[in-house]
């Protein structure tokens, strides 16, 4: 049983800390003036894009190829959703709509 908790454990690190590492980066230039939503999306989807085009050149064969795209997804859906937590923390909506009723 702890053996299968560590490589669970070990399974969500690894998936998710490679996408959060580059979703970081991507958000740093790009996608800023996005409400939270799409921001989140468009930066997750961003670098799982840039991971999954590296992802054959990382494999050894294709069977682990496969593999690492599969574990990729959810890494991918838990940084998509930690993402859109932290926008919608810093996102405020009477910013948004300050200047529509000037």
């Amino acid at each position: 049983m702890a053996s299968l908790l560590g490589y669970l454990i070990g399974l969500i690190i690894g998936s998710v800390l490679p996408v959060l590492v580059l979703t970081w980066i991507v958000e740093l230039v790009a996608f800023k003036n996005f409400d939270p939503n799409k921001r989140a999306l468009f930066t997750t989807g961003t670098a799982t894009a840039v991971l999954a085009i590296l992802t054959p050149f990382m494999a050894l064969d294709f069977q682990e190829c496969v593999r690492l795209l599969v574990l990729l997804v959810p890494g991918a859906v838990i940084a998509f959703f930690w993402r859109r937590h932290g926008y919608r923390k810093k996102w405020h909506e009477s910013e948004r709509f300050a200047d529509d009723f000037a």
